[in-house]
């Protein structure tokens, strides 16, 4: 009998006892007998109404018990846990989402919870919360929450009540799913996910029918700025490079950072050859814009290969390296610019390998010769300086250019130890020279910008040392250093501390003119030329505009205080020209090309 039952049966003995008592008079035993029956069935339902109570008050109890857990479950559950309003205010949460949104739960009650998400994932947010209340359907999206340090990334999945006023939100947090994907510094695709990427579109493209291109992005002097400016504006540089490319390209587009100062664009479904074109040459021009780095600013540029699904390769490790080959001629192109991959890159890859792989041996297998090109005095034609070049004598494949090899000696680090062997050679050649045939003597070497800022300040130590280990004075040497590397140094720095860094070896300002050069570097640090590039002496005879740069930049030097050396002088008519204009010396096969030092005692 359930509780119902025994609360009408107990009634309907009321009633009768009431009805017997009113009838019998209380003398009639027969009236004693049925009330004391009745009293007897009171008391038996009674106890069956007090057991009852018992089993309510114990079911309440667990019920309440379960709710506990329930709630304990509820905050303590991995997910987080919102109703909102169709407004997006927050009318209930549990604990880990209060913890998901960085503040305690007491208070977010009310708050929208747009306030929370970061401002580049509220339009997919608002677009999410419209399809909820829209569609009553279970919805889901990713969006980032501002989180207290770092964006938190969470997976959201939400569905309307029935009456359409409120919804019930689920946020799991895949922040370090996404990590796991997702480049730490920029926020670009890492290299796992980019392989993800390009493999999806090379099997769309299958069924499509529609081309995949590929391109490399490696960043021109990229290592001078971190180097010069130090990794945290490096790091700045970076991440404003991400930016740049992803405005660059389309939305179905990927842009991933490979490491370092490498990225890759993947661009599938082109129905359109001029598409990769347009996109590579708008990712040269703003890359080669001015990069500010908080007090700092720095110039780099962008070398960009390009290889393209399924004309140059039909798999993703094929195609990464066949835009990796162009991205290199790129580079030899001059930078800056961007190339396709062909077959005849693939011959010239493998000879960089070989060759990279022999010059690991060099060295020390004393193959390397220091050729020496005289600089001429333009006013008496006498020569008091050289500029020394390496050339790497290679057994099997003769004479090589250091253009060849030089990119692969900074690409593997050599070049520290090949720049400082340079050094150490000449130094003993100029010794041998003022002893012997001119006191005065000066020769000039070139520094790698590609040395790292301490192993630029060793090499610095280690060959004024060196000078003075063979007492052989400071003004001997000349550094010849790219503009560029003298453009991203410190702004810090002193004409002072620099000139203490070098301690009399006198600094040249190689290639001047084909950057961005500043001319208060040229007046704050202690610069002794100024050497104008080959191009604008090339043309010098058929071009006024180069002829007018270069007497400009004569007469400014002369300003300056600073000495003025051309570079690849050829023809009487250019040395002649340059004399009028005032410039200091020259040097190039007019005069003699390069040769070795027992061929140079020829020219004193």
């Amino acid at each position: 009998m359930n509780k119902d039952q025994h609360m009408a049966a107990a009634e309907e003995l009321r009633r009768r006892a009431e009805e017997a008592l009113a009838m019998q008079p209380p003398e009639s035993p027969h009236g004693v007998e049925d009330t004391q029956n009745l009293l007897h069935e009171l008391r038996v339902h009674q106890i069956e109404l007090e057991m009852q109570n018992e089993e309510l008050r114990a079911e309440r109890a667990e019920i309440a018990a379960d709710l506990e857990r329930y709630a304990e479950l509820y905050d303590l559950a991995p997910v987080g846990y919102f109703t909102l309003r169709r407004d997006s205010s927050i009318q209930q949460a549990n604990l880990t989402g209060a913890s998901l949104l960085g503040v305690l739960r007491s208070q977010i009650n009310s708050r929208r919870f747009g306030s929370f998400v970061r401002e580049e994932s509220l339009p997919v947010f608002n677009e999410f919360l419209d399809k909820v209340f829209a569609s009553r359907a279970k919805v889901s999206c990713e969006v980032a929450l501002r989180g207290t340090d770092q964006p938190v990334w969470v997976n959201i999945e939400a569905v309307a009540d029935e009456s359409g006023q409120t919804c019930r939100l689920a946020l799991l947090d895949i922040t370090e799913r996404r990590q796991a994907k997702l480049d730490p510094l920029t926020g670009l695709v890492n290299r796992r996910m980019f392989q993800d990427c390009l493999e999806h579109a090379i099997r769309k493209a299958r069924r499509d029918g529609l081309p995949v291109a590929l391109m490399l992005i490696d960043l021109d002097r990229f290592k001078e700025v971190n180097d010069t400016l130090g990794h945290d504006k490096g790091d700045i540089l970076l991440i404003e490079t991400a930016r740049r490319i992803s405005e660059c390209v389309r939305e179905s587009d990927t842009v991933a950072r490979m490491g370092g100062d490498e990225f890759t664009v993947v661009l599938p479904e082109l129905d359109d050859a001029s598409t990769v074109e347009r996109i590579a040459q708008n990712i040269i021009t703003r890359l080669a814009s001015l990069f500010q780095l908080g007090a700092d600013s720095a110039y780099v540029s962008a070398s960009i290969g390009i290889a393209l699904y399924p004309n140059d390769a039909t798999d993703t490790a094929t195609l990464l390296k066949n835009a990796d080959q162009a991205m290199y001629a790129a580079k030899n192109a001059g930078r800056n610019c961007f190339s396709y991959f062909t077959t005849a890159l693939q011959v010239d890859a493998q000879n960089r390998m070989h060759l990279s792989h022999d010059l690991r041996n060099a060295l020390s297998a004393n193959q390397f010769k220091v050729y020496y090109q005289p600089i001429v005095e333009l006013a008496t034609g006498n020569i008091h300086k050289a500029e020394a070049l390496i050339r790497w004598q290679h057994p099997e494949r003769g004479m090589i250019n250091p253009i060849q090899f030089i990119p692969l000696a900074e690409k593997s680090g050599l070049i520290n130890e090949i720049d400082d062997w340079v050094f150490k050679k000449t130094a003993n050649q100029v010794k041998h020279w003022r002893m012997n045939h001119d006191p005065a003597f000066q020769i000039s070497v070139n520094k790698s910008p590609a040395q790292s800022r301490r192993e630029e300040d060793r090499s610095e130590t280690t060959w004024l040392n060196y000078l003075h280990d063979i007492e052989l004075p400071g003004e001997s040497i000349v550094i010849d250093m790219a503009e560029q590397t003298l453009l991203n140094s410190r702004q810090d720095i002193t004409g002072k501390q620099f000139k203490s860094r070098f301690d009399g070896i006198q600094i040249a300002i190689d290639e001047f003119g084909t950057d961005y050069a500043s001319l208060a570097y040229l007046k704050k640090l202690d610069i002794g030329y100024i050497k104008i590039d080959l191009p604008f002496v090339r043309n010098l005879e058929h071009d006024p505009d180069n002829l007018a740069l270069c007497e400009a930049i004569i007469a400014m030097a002369q300003k300056l205080g600073l000495k003025v050396i051309a570079q690849g002088v050829e023809t009487p008519a250019q040395r002649d020209l340059l004399a009028r204009a005032g410039c200091d010396y020259a040097q190039g096969y007019l005069f003699s090309k390069p040769v070795p030092p027992e061929e140079f005692e020829a020219l004193f």
